[in-house]
């Protein structure tokens, strides 16, 4: 069954598009519902009878705002306009309801109190998801609330309107014929046309008694109420429908909260607050807006007992206010109820504490709110310091649903001070279910447009994760989400260690700072962290955001040399055990790999690795014994455990495996080697292969099988994964290249043409000095040669660099003379030879000036113009003589001391950090020799033979070790490590606590904490991280056995 896409027809709505398909226009729903239910009120004393005024208005003069309208009785049921905004109008039901009251004529704020009047406002708004309720006209208060929401329109232009309904008297706007509908009885069942509302204001401002008055184009719908009356008689006759629509939107949304805000004000909204107080509305009075605002404001500091009748006499005069019995009344039974009175008033030291702050206190300060309710509409206004002073305490956290806001409002909604503010408190995240990290990666990948089906499993999502985590690690990375493997993801399965990870990969930085204070494996997750960030960065275009990334990882790059140099003065044994033990929840991947991988030159090159480094360099196996017997397992880092052999030959392999016996052996073989070739091609090279080459052929081969088992050897993954690791190291291209050449040439010399013994003789000396060349990593054993090698290698790029320069002046020179000494050259050998050959000689001082200068009368240049064999003569010029000299101006002074200065520099900074950067190239050698065969080619041969027996004889038993025993251990470690860690963390913030801005925050935090609330600030809080700090305080923990 086909079926047909529904035509969409668009308009402009302010910043962004109404769109309306042709199956609403079909269905006309809202059309059809608002005759039927929705009335007016009648001439004379008439009946209601249908609403002839409803659809959209069109402001005109520019103002491209469509608002949806409606006119309705005053006695309207209020189900009808609940349904109306609901179901027709497609508005969501909000979590809260502001609605604002106030002067109803134009008036003057100061411009602070203005603009944080309107700031505020929409941003409760649109933090929570508030409708903004008004009188909808362009006076008084109403335009200020208009003048809010343009501004954020202005700003937010792809963003969805806030929803701000005005509630305004139809007889009181002015040409409000404008809005009635043409046609009705004909017309009920057609959508009606947008009206055009743009009334004459030129008449209106004639209108010398003010009875009318205009819509505000900013609101986004309008519900004007209808009684009959006109002009003047007709204000207020909206405000009962306003509280009844309001109480309906509460009942039908129990969690809907309502804050009344009033800005100035006459004795109607005196009224209107008394009215809203007895409902057990809150209300927020801005304070310094005048009116009815400052004398409520003003009689709230009194109190209700001191409100003498001069003082009140004192208020009204002051603020210029009506003095009316009724008004002394209404404002004493306003007083009864200051609980639920919030004043506002501006503080210019302090804008954390602006209007939408006092909306928030006085929508939570009601006793019989419930708190987790309470917090979560603080997170979801983002107002952390309201939660700290008025909500949180000491003891509050309650495992499930704060557990549930966290994941939830908090993490999804990337609240980062929330996720600080909720850890401090001790939110627990043990018992975080593996679904609500998959809901973290679900939103975020369908926000990157990356997600698949929303209805995949959790495993098929983690798995995708873990091949997005092998894509920056490499196919070292053995993730433990894999189909089928659901037993291995639940055994290691830490919810801290997902969100950290989960933050690290979409770049909610702020998260994952405060996240990783809190975890275990600490030092290690702030390596794998360094080498995430600098993986994203590489790929990343946005430049700030990749420098973002690369500063945040330097950043946990030093917080793991902290926490490595801790760890290593109080157990040296014990730190060198955690840089090499398998992480299984980082795909088995250790310490020190993924420190290597990621060039973290400051870790790698701390003295707790160098001397680990230095042990198994200098010492091999034969002194580490028990658990920790595998030295040089920093690539797998798996520690192997078991005893001692009694086959004493096992032994003597086991003392061979010393990498400094296997480096300086195979040293003295490659000598060896390259001495026996240089003597094939200096004296031994014949038609007929002699003994002495044979030799080195059969040599070579076994170096070359070497090679073949580094790459298998490397134990990264499948082959692809394999061949991208061997890669890496950048020496091994030379050995590929070698090794190619060499079994060319050695081919080739079969061949039997005449010249083909001489172009394998060619190819046996490139290789033969490629090979040579090779031997210069043996240096990066040395401490004073290791960093010369280095600065060889950068310097070596910006010789590529400076080549690129010099490019482009050899080739003009280089064109233009050889057009001006053999103009009309057909031979394309001269002709390359003439640009690209004779100008990059005359750099180092052949300047050819036999032909530059060439004069016939001389005769010091054998050449012929003729057809006789002898080269051509060139044209004399006088152009070139000073071609040459700007040439080499600028290619032997300017390039050149370029070229220099480039190295000096070069030189200098690699100097400035040569150790560091000496200690990190000392790491690849001392891993390479550690896993290598103790013996050196082409003895190596005979490892071949003992690793084939032994693998065959393990394939026969299929011999499963026993891990529990390392699982203990390794369970013991973290725990060690955790406790180091939260000491160093303690210091951390107690040094930044110590600052001069963190005492000023705490000082104004305890400013506004309730009595009760400042006693709560001394109680001990008994979650384990302090426990453990008060216990430790003044001893060490026990060291593990």
């Amino acid at each position: 069954m086909s079926t047909t896409c529904p035509i969409r027809r668009s308009r402009r709505v302010g910043n962004s598009f109404y769109d309306m398909t042709m199956t609403d226009i079909q269905n006309n729903d809202t059309e059809k519902f608002i005759p039927r239910n929705i009335k007016m009120k009648g001439q004379k004393n008439e009946k209601n009878v249908e609403t002839n005024a409803y659809g959209e208005i069109d402001f005109g003069r520019g103002k491209t705002i469509i608002a949806k309208y409606v006119r309705a009785a005053h006695d309207t049921d209020e189900q009808d306009l609940y349904d109306l905004l609901n179901k027709h109008w497609k508005l969501n039901p909000p979590n809260l309801i502001i609605s604002v009251t106030g002067g109803a004529k134009n008036f003057a704020l100061r411009t602070r109190l203005k603009e944080v009047f309107r700031k505020s406002l929409i941003k409760a708004a649109e933090n929570t998801g508030a409708w903004i309720t008004s009188g909808g006209t362009h006076v008084g208060v109403m335009k200020h609330v208009g003048k809010a929401v343009k501004s954020y329109a202005t700003i937010q232009q792809d963003k969805k309107r806030v929803v701000t309904i005005g509630i305004a008297p139809w007889g009181a706007i002015f040409g409000n014929e404008k809005l009635v509908n043409k046609n009705t009885e004909q017309n009920n069942n057609m959508i009606q046309p947008p009206k055009v509302y743009d009334p004459d204001m030129a008449k209106l401002n004639q209108n010398e008694n003010k009875q009318f008055t205009t819509l505000d184009y900013n609101h986004s719908h309008f519900i004007l109420v209808d009684d009959g009356s006109t002009g003047e008689s007709s204000y207020g006759t909206e405000i009962k429908l306003r509280a009844k629509l309001e109480k309906k939107i509460k009942k039908e949304n129990p969690n809907v909260r309502i804050v009344c805000v009033v800005v100035q004000g006459g004795p109607g909204t005196l009224k209107t607050v008394n009215s809203t107080i007895k409902k057990d509305i809150p209300v927020v009075l801005v304070s310094g807006s005048r009116g009815c605002a400052d004398v409520l404001a003003s009689a709230l500091k009194k109190g209700s007992d001191n409100l003498e009748e001069g003082y009140i006499e004192q208020i009204f005069e002051e603020f210029n206010y009506d003095r009316t019995d009724s008004c002394i009344e209404l404002l004493k039974d306003c007083i009864s109820k200051r609980e639920l009175i919030t004043v506002f008033e501006l503080d210019p030291n302090d804008t954390s504490k602006d209007l939408d702050f006092a909306i928030l206190d006085a929508v939570l300060r009601k006793k019989e709110n419930d708190v987790n309710k309470n917090l979560d509409l603080a997170v979801a206004w983002n107002r952390s310091d309201y939660a700290k002073s008025h909500i949180l305490y000491d003891g509050f956290i309650k495992k499930g649903i704060i557990t549930e806001i966290f994941m939830g409002s908090v993490l999804l909604n990337d609240k980062h001070e929330f996720c600080k503010v909720l850890l401090d408190y001790g939110v627990n995240l043990k018992h975080v279910e593996i679904k609500k990290i998959v809901d973290l990666y679900k939103k975020d990948l369908e926000s990157s447009g990356a997600s698949g089906p929303q209805s995949r499993n959790y495993m098929s999502v983690m798995s995708d994760v873990g091949k997005r985590m092998a894509g920056l690690f490499g196919t070292s990375y053995a993730s433990m989400y894999q189909e089928g493997n659901a037993e291995s993801a639940e055994k290691y399965f830490d919810p801290y260690m997902e969100i950290f990870r989960w933050a690290l990969l979409f770049n909610h930085r702020e998260i994952a700072k405060y996240i990783w204070e809190y975890m275990h494996e600490s030092m290690a997750a702030a390596v794998m962290a360094t080498k995430i960030l600098k993986a994203l960065a590489s790929t990343e275009s946005n430049h700030e955001v990749k420098n973002q990334m690369l500063a945040d990882a330097d950043e946990y790059e030093r917080h793991a040399v902290i926490i490595l140099g801790k760890l290593f003065a109080d157990n040296k044994s014990q730190a060198i055990d955690l840089l090499k033990t398998s992480l299984p929840r980082w795909g088995r991947l250790n310490c020190l790999h993924v420190a290597f991988e990621a060039k973290d030159k400051a870790f790698i090159s701390h003295p707790a690795v160098q001397f680990y480094l230095d042990q198994i360099w200098s010492e091999g196996l034969m002194k580490e014994n028990g658990r920790n017997r595998d030295a040089c397992s920093t690539e797998s880092g798996n520690s192997q455990s078991g005893g001692s052999s009694d086959n004493l030959c096992k032994q003597i392999v086991e003392f061979r495996i010393t990498p400094a016996m296997t480096f300086w052996s195979n040293i003295a073989f490659y000598l060896l080697y390259l001495t026996l070739f240089s003597a094939v091609i200096l004296s031994s090279y014949d038609v007929t292969p002699s003994t002495l080459e044979i030799v080195v052929v059969v040599w070579a081969t076994i170096m070359m099988f070497d090679e073949i088992r580094e790459v298998i050897g490397t134990g990264a993954g499948n082959f692809t994964g394999k061949d991208q690791h061997y890669f890496k190291n950048q020496w091994n291209y030379a050995d590929i290249l070698s090794f190619l050449l060499f079994y060319i040439g050695f081919i080739t010399r079969w061949f039997g043409c005449s010249d083909c013994l001489y172009v394998a003789l060619t190819l046996y000396c490139i290789s033969f000095m490629i090979q040579c060349v090779r031997i210069i990593h043996i240096f990066a054993v040395n401490s004073t040669l290791g960093p010369k090698i280095i600065m060889v290698k950068k310097m070596i790029k910006d010789l590529l660099t400076f080549l690129f320069i010099l490019t482009v002046f050899l080739l003009a020179y280089g064109v233009a003379s050889q057009a001006l000494l053999y103009p009309n050259e057909t031979d394309v050998a001269q002709i390359i030879v003439g640009i690209i050959y004779k100008p990059y000689w005359q750099i180092y001082g052949e300047l050819f000036l036999d032909e530059i200068n060439y004069n016939p009368n001389l005769g010091s240049l054998t050449c012929n113009n003729t057809d006789n064999g002898l080269p051509r003569c060139p044209h004399e010029s006088v152009v070139v003589p000073i071609l040459s000299a700007v040439y080499l101006f600028f290619a032997n002074i300017l390039l050149l001391n370029l070229l220099i200065a480039m190295f000096s520099y070069t030189f200098d900074k690699v100097q400035s950090q040569g150790k560091e950067v000496w200690m990190f190239q000392r790491y690849s050698l001392i891993v390479d020799y550690c896993n290598r065969p103790p013996l050196p080619p082409p003895l190596v041969i005979f490892c071949f033979i003992y690793y084939a027996c032994q693998y065959l004889k393990w394939y026969c038993k299929k011999k499963e070790q026993e891990d529990g025993a390392n699982e203990e251990y390794g369970e013991q470690l973290r725990e060690w490590e955790h406790w180091l860690a939260e000491k160093y963390i303690r210091e951390t913030r107690k040094t930044a606590d110590s600052t001069i801005d963190k005492k000023i925050e705490k000082l104004s935090d305890s400013q506004i904490k309730k009595p009760n609330e400042q006693i709560r600030c001394v109680t001990v809080i008994f979650d384990y991280r302090h426990l453990t700090a008060c216990f430790w305080k003044n001893s060490k923990p026990p060291l593990i056995s």
